[in-house]
């Protein structure tokens, strides 16, 4: 009697571990095939999904002030570093003294040291939601954005060839960033530039609904996969098994795709079950001393009594939920990007440089990460 293969079924990898006992039933042809098609599921199980030809690696730069340390200097050059993103202005609203909403850019970039030449400089602006729901004239946006740029890169004496819009877009706001970055090229600031801009992982994911930003290429976000706000022990920061919910149909996307790793924690106040806000500066666990706190998990500190961290105030019974990126969970995240990656010309990116950065993850660490990415 013959045995009529399911292919489909076969190359389900945990289908392969159940037939290979069985294989060594059969006959000597039955098996060499077997085996030949579980080697070829593994081969691109570990390879990734393009042959990546060149691959640039940098960090994001999200400070006011930009002031590189000789530290922060040495990190980059071990790891052969090439690109800086950094964050000039938000594009966001506030009220004037007749109490009305206007646009209006903040928290407008200072240079206090020089950008050496060996790094790619890049510039980022941020454009808030609220920005987008208030703009009436987008030509006139577009107009005073290419201005305020071109202001900050000949009063500091630097060049660039690509400019990244960052923007968490909804499909209420879509039309107007779109429209926006279609007037943003069309600007003379921008002539010759690369566009590219942020993608989250619900625009991954949901890009029938999302739409596709005309940008030149995108990079995609691979953080802030959870709900900050949500009570409970979770990290809002990083987790797999989100990930590849978002990203499983990456590879497909129509734009060519950088990616986003973060190196940066927080620390989440709650209070009754619920949300109180982010305690900026809490670096380790170590703010969170047990006379005050008492530890509940890994993650997670309880006050015992009305206290102040780093100037904030906590009460009574208040939880603090430290969320941190793991070296692990980080190498693993690196390892299924590179699987799904669609670009062969790759820049890799962590968000973001810092001090604290260079404490808590070795250079020879984030080597392992980068390597991931061959």
């Amino acid at each position: 009697m013959k045995l009529k293969l399911d292919y489909k079924w076969i190359m389900d990898s945990g289908n392969l571990f159940y037939l290979l006992p069985i294989c060594f039933q059969k006959s000597r042809k039955f098996t060499i095939l077997i085996l030949g098609i579980f080697l070829l599921v593994l081969a691109n199980a570990c390879s990734s999904s393009v042959q990546i030809k060149e691959r640039k690696q940098g960090f994001y730069y999200w400070q006011t002030i930009l002031q590189l340390t000789s530290d922060e200097l040495k990190l980059m050059d071990s790891l052969q570093m090439d690109q800086l993103y950094v964050r000039l202005f938000d594009v966001d609203t506030s009220r004037d003294v007749n109490n009305a909403i206007k646009i209006k850019p903040i928290s407008i970039l200072q240079l206090k040291t020089a950008i050496p030449k060996r790094l790619s400089f890049k510039p980022v602006v941020y454009i808030t939601r609220s920005a987008l729901k208030e703009c009436t004239q987008v030509d006139s946006l577009a107009h005073h954005i290419g201005k305020l740029v071109q202001a900050i890169v000949e009063n500091n004496h630097l060049t660039y060839s690509e400019i990244q819009w960052d923007c968490d877009w909804t499909p209420s706001t879509q039309s107007t960033y779109f429209l926006l970055l279609q007037k943003l090229k069309q600007e003379p600031e921008f002539e010759h530039k690369i566009f590219s801009a942020t993608i989250r992982l619900h625009q991954i994911k949901n890009r029938s609904l999302a739409g596709i930003p005309p940008v030149d290429k995108g990079l995609v976000m691979c953080y802030n996969m959870g709900n900050l706000k949500r009570y409970g022990e979770q990290n809002s920061i990083i987790d797999l098994p989100t990930a590849k919910e978002y990203l499983g149909s990456m590879q497909s996307y129509p734009l060519k795709l950088d990616i986003a790793l973060p190196l940066f924690h927080w620390a989440l106040q709650f209070r009754n079950e619920k949300f109180v806000g982010i305690l900026n500066d809490v670096e380790s666990k170590d703010v969170l001393d047990n006379i005050h706190f008492t530890q509940k998990s890994k993650c997670l500190f309880i006050a015992k009594e009305t206290t102040t961290v780093n100037g904030f105030s906590i009460q009574a019974h208040d939880e603090i939920r430290l969320e941190f990126v793991d070296l692990q969970v980080l190498h693993q995240m690196a390892k299924y990007l590179s699987r799904h990656n669609n670009n062969t010309n790759l820049q890799v990116l962590f968000f973001h440089l810092s001090p604290t950065i260079i404490k808590t993850y070795p250079a020879h660490e984030l080597q392992t990460i980068l390597d991931c990415f061959q």
